[in-house]
């Protein structure tokens, strides 16, 4: 019963940072339903060792647009992003 109540909730993330990025995989493996993550910047070096969501390929990429794409294969649920 508890696990059905967590697929039908729904958590909002305001940043992809370095709380923000494994707060997201740890919601989404708890199967938490539906991941919201708000998130303005663009991924540069200096964050890869903090936000590990991230890999090179992706630094200056816009961090909210790369969450749909990289938290999926972990295999854990889609995460909705807003930009």
């Amino acid at each position: 019963m508890g696990q059905k109540k967590l697929s039908k909730s729904s958590v909002l993330i305001v940043g992809a940072g370095g709380l923000g990025s494994p707060i997201g995989i740890y919601l989404a493996a708890l199967g938490i339903g539906k991941i919201g993550i708000i998130d303005k910047d663009t991924v540069e070096i200096s964050n890869l060792g903090r936000q590990i969501i991230f890999e090179t390929k992706d630094i200056l990429s816009p961090a909210i647009l790369l969450n749909n794409v990289d938290i999926p294969t972990l295999g854990l649920p889609i995460i909705e992003t807003i930009i």
